[in-house]
């Protein structure tokens, strides 16, 4: 399990994928595990231009409570930087995405600039010029040796959790509080289950284990939950393809002259 407390989920999806991995994916985990950590967060807000226009509901992405004292990775900082040069600001999720994209694009520089900065011995991809021109991943043999630690852990932790959620609850808290988002890819735990768990857990006084940076009544949701987010943004922001919009529009919460912007 102690791979699965190092590694990131993107970091974790790189290695298991390599030849296959997709850049939105990379940046969809990476996104995800940001919010479980609750160091960004999102927003709804309704909004009517005029009283006979239809009220829309608006995702904004902000800093979420523990931004502060986070350290974050080279690849996680394109998604935090907007916050750092202005805290209180807001952005309408589809503006965010683009914004994150432009700043990770094209793909071979958020996997050998910034997903491998700090984990090049553990993730052990060949590096290569080739490599680099052609955006190939491909695991070295020391690579290939930390894949098969992260598949056991993975089918380990597929077995113990549900049976530590029925027996021990707090045991599988904090198992799962040490592996952060990478209970993503645990596919045999039910959320639903989890959180009634935790909102059970909630309410007793003494609490056998320390929720730290999550842990929390409502903090654990399905992964589809963020993961749709993320691609509606994604999606709607054009990034990967041509974008059309108001180039002009931040896309922030007090942006006040673009009433296309949404």
């Amino acid at each position: 399990m102690e791979i699965l407390t190092k590694l990131t989920p993107a970091e974790v999806h790189l290695i298991r994928e390599h030849k296959d991995v997709e850049f939105r994916d990379l940046l969809k985990y990476t996104f995800t595990d940001l919010l479980l950590k609750k160091v960004i967060r999102l927003d709804e807000e309704e909004k009517q231009s005029n009283p006979r226009s239809p009220v829309r509901i608006l995702t904004y992405v902000s800093k979420g409570e523990n931004f502060d004292e986070y350290k974050a990775r080279p690849h996680e900082t394109p998604f935090l930087e907007p916050f750092v040069k202005s805290p209180d600001l807001a952005i309408i999720i589809r503006h965010y995405i683009r914004m994150c994209y432009e700043e990770t694009n094209p793909f071979r520089k958020y996997v050998f600039k910034m997903l491998l900065e700090n984990t090049k011995p553990m993730i052990a991809i060949n590096s290569g010029f080739l490599y680099h021109i052609f955006s190939l991943i491909r695991l070295t043999k020391e690579g290939k040796g930390t894949k098969r630690m992260i598949d056991s852990a993975i089918n380990d932790l597929e077995k113990r959790v549900p049976e530590l959620m029925e027996s021990d609850p707090a045991a599988a808290f904090e198992i799962l509080h040490k592996i952060q988002g990478n209970i993503y890819f645990l596919r045999t735990i039910d959320f639903e289950v989890l959180r009634k768990i935790d909102k059970e857990m909630t309410r007793e006084e003494n609490r056998s284990f320390d929720t730290g940076t999550f842990g929390c009544a409502g903090c654990f949701v399905y992964f589809d939950t963020y993961a749709d987010s993320f691609d509606s943004g994604y999606d709607s922001s054009g990034a990967g393809g041509d974008s059309g919009g108001c180039s002009s529009c931040s896309g922030c919460s007090g942006c006040g002259g673009c009433g296309g912007c949404s």
